[in-house]
């Protein structure tokens, strides 16, 4: 499952998950601002976040669970603002949380 909206300044939502291709993040690559939530769950392959290299905010919240091969947050440097709630839970390779500093 995989929603997306047409525009990066028009996110409502950004769903990733499982079944999602590298092909499917490229869309999202450039993208600095989604005004809703950002869900990653469950996406086995992923090992980092440098797809969201360019995110500086994000309206809604940011939960990253469930990906067994995240490494590290690296991607997420330059993210300032989180208008909801984080949650970063049971990513059972992840050693700290340095890409958020």
């Amino acid at each position: 499952l995989f929603l997306i909206c047409m525009s990066c300044f028009l996110f409502q939502c950004l769903y990733i998950f499982n079944q999602v291709t590298f092909d499917d993040i490229e869309i999202i690559k450039d993208c600095n601002k989604i005004d809703g939530s950002v869900n990653i769950i469950s996406f086995k392959s992923i090992r980092n976040l440098d797809f969201l290299k360019k995110l500086e905010s994000i309206g809604g919240n940011l939960k990253i669970e469930l990906n067994d091969s995240l490494k590290n947050l690296n991607g997420l440097e330059k993210l300032t603002t989180i208008g909801g709630d984080l949650h970063i839970l049971n990513n059972n390779s992840l050693k700290n949380l340095n890409g958020l500093s």
